[in-house]
Parts: structure tokens; sequence; C-alpha cells
């Protein structure tokens, strides 16, 4: 307290007589001056340091947010992509599935678009780039919207229309464009920000360093060490260099996955637009090859039977087998990836018994729609290269297999469509639309070859009659009856087809004129005495009347083949039904 005083009035201390003064302990002065030379110098190296740390605070700040903002533009991006799929997809299939996905990969998309611009708020470098790439892709989903619209009223034609005149490849050149801008200049920025934030780390380690020593200096000469404040700072510095570690780590994470999710968008360019397993065999072996580097590997699509899977490719130097069940799978038979690898307590899948030297396998179900449609097995022989535990390689695998089911689940659903396009619903034969194609080629192939051909229309004798007593459900009963014997009681080298009603059309070929009006007598004398049953009440037996035209004695068109046999059929009907007429 004395002390205080003294320093307070100091003016009148200065003026003491000059003997007072002198007086003064000269050293003790001296320790004054040292330790407050040493303060200021503290407080500068606090000023240093505090300025540092706000450099450190707006680098790391500036290096998360344009990190944020390539994360966000990617994100959008990719969910643009994928409802431009789903919405091709969807014109393509009309699965109402298809149509709730798209709504949900459309909300996706504008929310991240959204997330863009909030992001971008604060942004003023690359603000206008980020807000022209935002513009294009708003406007690419109204396009797309517009489509959907189309499509979901039932103008699927015009949604194809406006498809084909939109401007797909425009927009991914203008992306692509506009990407590339922004990232360049972000990555100006993130350069410019990394500078930053080494100098300043730079600057605040030499200002930390000097505040030490100046803080043992006062601490030895004032016999007080301030270890709490050390101690804070100490922290302070450990998780400057934990958080500093932590984004090296972040951006090396977000640089594999951007490569990664690069990699999968190509692939799945390529899988998508297979049009059948053939091409899905051609092009699956390179593709899977690339993406699993160092790894043998095979994919297994189930049969038809669901009891057994065949070996659609493989790649490597490993031989697979050619086929195997569910059960030989425990990836299968749990539902999810299973992995094996060296000294671990899970087994090996027994279809890969024969697979020497496997180190490391990791076996995923190809599901999609809920349907588990195949296997994908992956085998690595050198464990040093890549473990197939590890989660950036499950996590990648797990969405390859996702895309690949999604492929599968396309082919079929592709394949069914083409059946149902030629098939009639009702009797399950070829319809009217696929006989003007099998005609055309079987009649070129008949002049071609100097061979006979011979076209058969017959019908239900009384067929109108028959339904109103009977009722339609009765009458389809008796059609599909008559259809499948038809089917089953001519040759496998004869086309049966629906004409339409109770009309229907038998192809056969190399059959002369005599042969042929055999067969259709035995024919029609068989279905005469069919009996047939409806909902357990008993039908009356139906006769046919038939015609036929050979290819010979017409016009060699199949227009004229059919105005011939239905002729030939209309004398049938008018000698009293249930007979056979030769056109002549």
């Amino acid at each position: 307290m004395a002390r205080y005083i003294n320093w307070v009035h100091l003016p009148t201390l200065l003026s003491l007589p000059e003997t007072i003064l002198r007086k003064i302990d000269t050293k003790h002065l001296l320790n004054v001056g040292i330790i407050v030379a040493i303060f200021v110098g503290t407080a500068t190296n606090i000023a240093v340091l505090s300025n540092s740390m706000r450099q450190l605070h707006h680098a790391a700040n500036g290096l998360r947010q344009s990190t944020l903002v390539r994360e966000k533009i990617f994100a959008a991006i990719s969910h643009t992509v994928l409802v431009e799929n789903i919405q091709q997809r969807y014109i393509m299939t009309g699965d109402p599935m298809d149509a709730a996905q798209y709504q949900s990969a459309r909300h996706d998309a504008y929310d991240n678009i959204s997330d863009i611009r909030t992001v971008t708020q604060a942004k003023t470098a690359t603000s206008k780039q980020i807000d022209q790439v935002t513009s294009v892709l708003e406007s690419r989903l109204t396009e797309i919207d517009e489509a959907m619209t189309l499509a979901t009223s039932g103008k699927k034609a015009a949604a194809i229309d406006l498809i084909q005149k939109s401007t797909s490849r425009q927009f991914m050149e203008k992306r692509k464009a506009l990407v590339a801008g922004v990232i360049s200049a972000e990555q100006g920025q993130t350069t410019y920000l990394e500078n930053e934030y080494a100098s300043a780390l730079k600057q605040a380690t030499v200002s930390f360093t000097l505040f030490i020593l100046e803080a043992v200096v006062v601490g030895i000469l004032l016999f007080v060490l301030p270890r709490r404040e050390l101690r804070k700072q100490q922290r302070t510095s450990e998780q400057l260099a934990t958080y500093a570690k932590d984004l090296d780590q972040s951006m090396a994470d977000l640089t594999r996955e951007r490569n990664e999710v690069s990699r999968l968008n190509k692939a799945s360019n390529y899988l998508q637009s297979c049009n059948s397993f053939a091409e899905l065999t051609e092009v699956a072996a390179p593709l899977l090859g690339r993406l699993f580097d160092g790894s043998a590997g095979a994919l297994h699509t189930f049969a038809p039977s669901r009891n057994q899977l065949d070996t659609l490719v493989t790649w490597g130097d490993i031989e697979f087998t050619p086929y195997l069940t569910p059960q030989q799978c425990w990836g299968l038979r749990l539902g999810q990836a299973h992995v094996h690898h060296e000294n671990s307590p899970t087994p090996i899948c027994r279809h890969l018994d024969s697979c020497n030297g496997a180190n490391e396998t990791l076996c995923l179900p190809l599901i999609a729609h809920g349907e588990t449609l195949g296997l994908l097995s992956l085998v690595y022989q050198n464990t040093q290269a890549v473990q197939a535990s590890s989660p950036d390689l499950m996590r990648f695998a797990e969405m390859v297999s996702h895309q690949i089911g999604l492929t599968i689940a396309n082919i079929r659903l592709r394949d069914s469509l083409n059946e149902q396009s030629i098939r009639d619903p009702l009797t399950g034969l070829f319809n009217r639309r696929y006989l003007d194609i099998v005609a055309e080629k079987e009649i070129s192939k008949a002049l071609r070859h100097n061979r006979p051909l011979g076209l058969v229309m017959f019908d239900i004798d009384h067929f109108k009659k028959f339904n109103d007593l009977h009722g339609h459900l009765a009458g389809d009963t008796t059609l599909i009856a008559v259809a499948k014997f038809a089917q089953t009681h001519l040759r496998e080298t004869d086309w049966v087809f629906r004409f339409g009603g109770e009309e229907f059309m038998v192809l056969m070929t190399e059959t002369q004129s005599k042969d042929a009006l055999a067969r259709i007598d035995q024919l029609r004398e068989a279905i005469s005495q069919l009996t047939f049953s409806h909902e357990g009440v008993g039908l009356p037996n139906v006769t046919i009347s038939a015609g036929l035209a050979m290819l010979e004695d017409t016009p060699r068109t199949t227009q004229a083949l059919i105005e011939a046999a239905d002729t030939a059929l209309y004398k049938a009907k008018q000698a009293g039904r249930n007979c056979v007429k030769l056109a002549a």
C-alpha cells in the first residue's frame, strides 16, 4: 500500500532535494525497469498472439466455408442428375415407385440449392459464379419438372419429345464450365487462406515462444510462476494443433470422396445404359476391374427358379464357380455385406473355398426395390494394398452394388415390358402386332429357300351367343383353354397368335397344304371334344371353323395371306361351320 502511494505521489518525489533522490537504490530502479520492460514486451507479444489467433480463426472459417460450398454444389449436381435419371426411367416404365422417388430426389435437389445460397450469403468473391450455378440447376430442374408433369398426366409422347428438345447437353456443358469456374475461384481462395493460416500459425508460434520466455523471466524476478495461465495457453495450442490436423483430414476425406463420386458417376452412366444382360456382361468386367483395383471378383445373378445363382461376369486371376446356391453365401443368408479376412472369426463363404490364396473376401447382395437380385463377390490376395474390411472400401462397394442392383432390375423390367408388348394378356399367345413382324420374316425365309408356308385363321363358332348365354368370364375361360390346347398340340415350329376377339392365327412353316389341312382338322376335332367349366359349373363344348391359305397360292405379302385365310374361313362358315377350308 505504501509503495502504491509513493507511485501516486511521484511528482512530489521528483521535487525532493537531490540528496534524497541519490538515496534511492540504483539496483532497485534497474530491476523495476527490467520488470516494466518485460511486462511491456509480454503485453506486446500477447497482442501479437491474439491477432494471430484471430487470423487463424478467420482462415479456418474460410477453409471450412469453401469446403462446405463445394460439398453443397456437388450434392446439388448429384441430386439434379439423379432427378433426371429417375424422370427418364419413370417415363420409360411408368412405375409409381419411380414417381415417389422422383419427388423425394427433387425435394433433396432443391434443398441442396437452398443450402448453397444460405452458405454463400456472406461471400463476395465467388457469389456471382455460385448464383449462376444455382440458376442453371434450377433451370434444368424446371425442364425436368415440365417433362415429368407431361408424363404423369399421360402425355408420354409429349414428355419424350420435350426431353429430346431439352438442353441436356448444353446444361451439362454449361454446368461443367460454371462448376469449373467456381472450383477454380474457390481453389484460389483456399490457397490464399492456407497461406494466411500458415503465416498466422508461424507468427503465433514465435509469439508464443517469446511469451513463454518472458513469463519465465518474470516468474524468476517476482518469484511467482503463472502456472494457470501457462496451462491455459498450452491447451489452446493443443486445440489449434488438433483442429489443424482435423482440418487436414477433412480435406483429404473430401478429396477422396469426390474422386469416388466421380468414378461412381462414370460407372453408373455405363451401367444404366445397358439394355440387356449381354451388354452388362461386356461392360461390367472391365468396369468393375478398374473400380476395385487389385481385386478379383464375380457378378452373380439369380436364375428364374430362384434356387441358384449363375455367374454372369468374372475378372482377375481367380477362377470362380459357374453357379452357386443361396445357402453357399453368408452375405445372401444374412441379407447384408459379409467380410472374411485372415485370422478372422467370420467364416469364408463356401462358394469361395476354391479361391486359393484369398486373404480377404467381401460378398455384397445386389438389392433393388426390396428384392435380392444377385451377388457381388470381391477377393483380395494382397492385404497390404487394400483391406476389404476398411470402411472406405465397404462404403464404396455398397454404392457400386446398389447401382448394379438397379441396373439388373431395369434390364429385367425392360425384358418384361418387351414380353408384354408382344403377348396377348388374356391367353398368353403372341398378339396381332407380333404376327406382322414374324410373318414378314417367315415369308422372306420361305421365299429365299423355296419352302412352303401356310397361314390358318380359325375362330370359335357362335362365340357371341356363347358369351350372351354364359357370360364373358366363362367366355374368357373358354378362350384361354382353346388357346393353350392349340399351342400345346401344334408343332414347336408353328406360331400361334390371337388375332382378335375369338379369332386365332397359326403360321405353319415348312408344311405342304395337305399336311396342314390334316393337322388343323385334327385340332378342330380335338377341340370339339374338349370339356370346360367355370367356377365349378360345366360349360358346353365348342367347335371351331378354320381357313387355310398357302403362300404359293397368294400374293407374297402378309396382308394377302391374311385376306386369303379370312376368305377361306368365311367359306367354312358358309359350309355349316365346324370344318376347315383351303383358300382357292
